[in-house]
Formats: C-alpha cells, structure tokens, sequence
C-alpha cells in the first residue's frame, strides 16, 4: 500500500481560513515528571511490564478536537515538512495509533500498556498529532518523544548535569555523582550503576570506591543526550594512601569481592601532591571475576610522581581485560631526578590470580621528561608473578620515548611484556618501541621480557615490527623476545626490522619463524595485507591461521570500540 495518501492531507492541508494558527500542541510522558526540569526530557523511560501514560496538550482553542498518538520504531533521519511543523517518525517503521479527544483545556491523555519481553534500551518514538480543521493547516504535529526501555531493579542512574533536588538514583531523580550510586549499590547488596556524559565534555571529579560484589560500573547515554561517554578524574589529595587510584575495587583477605564489572568509561589518574608517590587509574585487590570491558585509561598526573599506571592488579586478582585502550600516560611538570621511575600500563604484582588480557591496545605510554642517575623503565604490562597471564590479540605499541632534556639520561628499560608468569603470550603484534631520541648509558628495547624462562608459558602467532635504538653507548639490547634464564620455546611468529630476533641461550625455536619478513600491516587495525607472509602461516592449533590479531579464537580489533 503507498504512503502517499497518508501524508497528502499533511501537503494539502486548507490555507484559506482566516482564523490565526494556534501553538504547537506538545507531547509529554505524563506518567512520571522529570525531576528538576523546566522544559520537556528528550527522553521518557519506562520498564518492561509497565503502563506508558502519553499526553497531549494542545491549548483551551482546540478543546473537543481529535487526536492521535502514533508509535514509530524508528526516527526519520530527514524529517518530513508539514506546514510549520515536521513528521518525525520514519513512515517505514509505523506500527500502531491510537485515537483520543482533547478535553476542555485541550488535553488528552492515553495509557499504552508495555508487555513484558521488550528488551532492555529498545527505544519507542511517539509523535502526536491532532486535527485542525478551522486552522490553516489541518493537521499540527507535537515535536517527536523517545522512550526507553530501561531496567529498574537494582539499578542506579547517574547525571551530573541535572538540576534536580531530589536525588533517588532513578532515571527521573538521578544522582549527581558516581560515588552516591556506588554507595546506594553497595547498601542494596550490589547493583548495576549507568552513569551518562557530562555537556561541554566535564569530567566527574571523584575518587571511587567498589565495595560489593555484583556490581556494575557502566558509561551509558542513558538519557539521549548525546554526550558521549563518561570521563572519570580522580582527585588530587594527600592521602598517606599509596596504593589509591581514581577507581578502587578492594576486598579483603577475609572478604574477597566478586562478579565486578567495569566498561564504557573513560578513566583518568588519580594524582598526589607529596612528591614520590604513585598515580593509577585503577586499582584492585581481593577481588575474583573481575571484567574491564571497553574502557580507556590515560591522562596526566600530578607534578614529583615516581609510577604512573593504567591498571593496578594487586593481591589476589583474577581479571579479564577485553577491548580496553590504555595510552598516553605521563605526568605534568618535572618529574623526580635521582631515584627509580616506572610508567606501566598494567601492572600486575606477585600473588595475583589469572589474569586475562585480550583484544586490547596499549599505546603511547609517555616516559618521563628527567634526569639524573637511577632506573626508568617504561612497561606496557608489568607481570611480577600472577597465577596465569594470557596476553592474547593484543597490540602493544607505538611506544616513543621523547628525548631528554640535557646531555644524557638514567639508564632506561623500554618492554611490551615483562613477565615471571606461566600461560600464552599468542597472536600478538608488538610494533615501533622506538628509544632512538633518548640519551643513556644503558638501554634495552624488547617487545617481550622472560624473567625467567621454564615456567610454562605458551609464545606463538606474534609479529614484531620496527623496534628503533638509535646511537647507543654502553649497555644495550633491541630485541623481539629476551630469556634471562632457564628456557622459553617460540614458534610461528614474524621479525621486521629488529636488531635482533630472539635474545638468550634459554631459546628453543620451534616451527613457523619469519625473520626478516615484513608482515604487511594496515594500521589502525593492524590487519594484513593481501599477500603478507603471516596470513595463513600461523599455528595450526588456532584457526583462524594467522599471525597478529586477526587470527586465533578472538581475532578482532584491538582497544576499546568506541
């Protein structure tokens, strides 16, 4: 059936009378009042079972008239004129109407009742519109109402933009802050907390704290808005707390934590103003079931840091870490002279339980601009001695260290992986550990350190490509893999453009070794190109068969997806 004599009398609508056009009739969710607000939400919410209350008010000189309320699954991307209005709602997704009287104010009012089923975030768009016949135009539209569809148990809702007086953690009286949901999800026995972004691109200025089990911590447009994702900063104090970051996830050894998640955010360093303490975007221990999902953790610290780190995984941590970008981490002003000075993008310390890194880019992780004698050392993960590491299509790098300020440096470590642990290190690309611009007596540049070898640890599918030393004097190594000691076997896995391939006697070299090759990658997404020795040359136990990211079980693109 065509469209078109639906909408004819919208194009055709009487423009001979006389009688002056009324204001636009409005739709509101008259169900429930957005708390705070002077004007209509761009967005109503309801649940599912639920009973949606829709009204129409159209003004005292259209009582009596008829009207509608027509329900689109989908929003026209180019609204259709209508006089001085405009049809919002994509024709192709219409799917019911309903029909109601304005009363003697011109209101009308219609409860849809929403079955059960309907999955969490669908979206509904509602437009009114009501007859007009004695008006210019026969027919005046309200503007467009989304509706979504959001969970309501045990769940908090989190909007520092809004105004409202009352703060219940609904989508109606939001929280203004992150720390009142995670106190409310914590007193309920956990809970999930959506929390939306901030205008003008704000960040919340909080510091954190998860202390229940079952819970969930998720950046969401919940409201519409358009925000973007959320931007935590943690603040800067004088805590004689070492161990704190912007996001603190910490049980207990008698009290472990469990089932916590993570994603959607963006999260910054926490910073302290004493000289020689630590910055970390977060931190965690005794907690099991830990997930990091689509987060990013960079940003500057505070002036006289001695470590600046993304992801702190401390004592008894079991974590997944999937889709995450962790980069640009460095911190303002000078940084101490003498002395040891780390930047680790995940640190993981001795004791830790399994932990799981996959599908996630570690970048860009700054040294710090100083001088003097001591040891810098730049990590994109740090593994003192988990229970298990895997480290699995991942991409670690480009990693540049700036040049110093004066005639030469401290001695300085650059690595992709250093590690004390058992488990894989597969299907990895380490790409560009560049300390060509750095001045220093010692140096070493390795996409992956074996503290010591012989503890089991699976090495295979990996690419490494463009490590760069520059002059060098003294100490100094550039290599794809370095064995302290004991023994560490490789296999199917590409050398480009590396000084040198493997470092160590502990090496046993198994099938598949490119050296030499250049494996043909497209960046950003370190694909292959058409051609690339590493296409289909990777090992046969992970299909598909290629080397880097985009083979094995969880080929994909690396870093956080948004």
């Amino acid at each position: 059936m065509s469209l078109r004599p639906l909408f004819l009398p919208f194009l055709l609508g009487s423009l001979a009378s006389s009688i002056p056009c009324q204001g636009r009739p409005l739709l509101f969710q008259g169900s429930r009042a957005f708390s705070g607000s002077v004007q209509a939400p761009a967005r109503g919410y309801f649940s599912a079972p639920d009973k949606l209350t829709l009204e129409i008010r159209a003004g005292k000189a259209r009582a009596g008239a008829a009207a509608a309320v027509l329900l689109g699954t989908m929003r026209a991307s180019h609204p259709i004129p209508v006089g001085p209005d405009k049809f919002e709602l994509d024709p192709r997704g219409l799917a019911a109407a309903w029909l109601l009287s304005l009363d003697s104010q011109g209101r009308g009012r219609i409860q849809i009742p929403v079955p059960a089923g309907i999955p969490f975030w669908r979206v509904l768009h509602f437009q009114g519109l009501v007859l007009t016949p004695k008006e210019p135009w026969t027919f005046r539209l309200t503007r467009a109402l989304e509706a979504a569809a959001l969970p309501g148990v045990k769940t908090f809702y989190v909007d520092g933009d809004t105004n409202a007086g009352k703060e219940a953690g609904t989508p109606f009286a939001p929280f203004r802050k992150i720390s009142s949901a995670l106190s409310a999800a914590a007193a309920s026995g956990g809970g999930t907390v959506y929390v939306d972004g901030l205008q003008g691109g704000k960040n919340y200025r909080e510091v954190l704290f998860i202390r229940s089990s079952g819970t969930t911590l998720a950046g969401r447009d919940w409201t519409g808005a358009g925000q973007g994702r959320p931007t935590v900063e943690g603040l800067m104090d004088m805590t004689p707390d070492k161990k704190r970051g912007t996001l603190n996830i910490r049980g207990t050894a008698s009290s472990f934590l469990s089932g916590i998640t993570v994603e959607g955010l963006r999260i910054l360093p926490s910073g302290y103003k004493a000289t020689y303490r630590g910055a970390r975007c977060v931190r965690a221990d005794y907690v099991k079931g830990l997930v990091f999902r689509d987060c990013r953790f960079e940003g500057v610290g505070a002036p006289g840091l001695q470590t600046v780190t993304g992801i702190n995984l401390g004592w008894k941590v079991s974590a997944l870490v999937e889709h995450c970008t962790v980069s640009k981490l460095s911190c303002s002003g000078k940084a101490p002279g003498p002395g040891n000075v780390h930047v680790m993008g995940i640190k993981i310390v001795q004791g830790a339980g399994e932990i799981v890194i996959r599908n996630t880019r570690i970048r860009d992780l700054c040294f710090l601009p100083v001088q003097g004698e001591g040891f810098r050392a730049v990590a994109g993960i740090w593994d003192a001695g988990s229970g298990k590491l895997v480290v699995a299509n991942c991409v670690l790098g480009p990693m540049i260290l700036p040049a110093t300020g004066g005639s030469t440096g401290p001695d300085t470590d650059l690595y992709g992986i250093w590690t004390f642990s058992r488990g894989s290190i597969r299907n990895n690309v380490f790409h560009r550990f560049d300390l060509s611009a750095y001045k220093c007596n010692v140096k070493q540049v390795e996409g992956v350190r074996f503290y010591k070898g012989g503890r089991g640890m699976e090495f295979t599918n990996n690419i490494f490509a463009d490590f760069r030393l520059g002059p060098v004097v003294g100490v100094h190594s550039c290599a794809a893999a370095t064995v302290s000691s004991g023994t560490q076997q490789v296999s199917y896995s590409c050398v480009w453009k590396v000084s040198q391939g493997f470092r160590g006697n502990g090496f046993r070299f198994g099938p598949g070794i490119l050296l030499n090759k250049d494996p043909l990658l497209v960046l950003p997404a370190y694909s292959l190109k058409q051609g690339s020795p590493c296409l289909g040359t990777g090992n046969p136990l992970y299909q598909p068969r290629n080397m880097g990211v985009w083979g094995g079980p969880w080929a994909g693109y690396p870093g956080c997806r948004w």
